[in-house]
């Protein structure tokens, strides 16, 4: 895992990483109004749904924006739109 911040321009680039293993820094990030972009990643939260939506669409990544707790079973770990 590797990631760099492009503080201009408010977003994290997050390359090859478990978003389980950091997703509270993630949250700290979209708590800070910045953006997080993945490059490689693989999605196992267990507390958060990462949200984000289709004009951040940037060519081979996922951007996400904002998030929100799980609900009880809940299965997913991302949701874009």
């Amino acid at each position: 895992m590797s990631k760099k911040l492009d503080l201009k321009n408010r977003i994290v680039h997050f390359y090859d990483v478990d978003t389980g293993l950091v997703e509270d820094e993630i949250a700290s990030y979209i708590d800070r109004n910045m953006k997080v972009r993945f490059y490689g990643a693989i999605f196992s939260n267990r507390k958060y749904v990462f949200t984000g939506s289709p004009k951040d669409k940037f060519p081979n990544s996922i951007t996400v924006s904002g998030y929100r707790k799980k609900q009880v079973g809940e299965n997913i770990s991302i949701q874009i739109g």
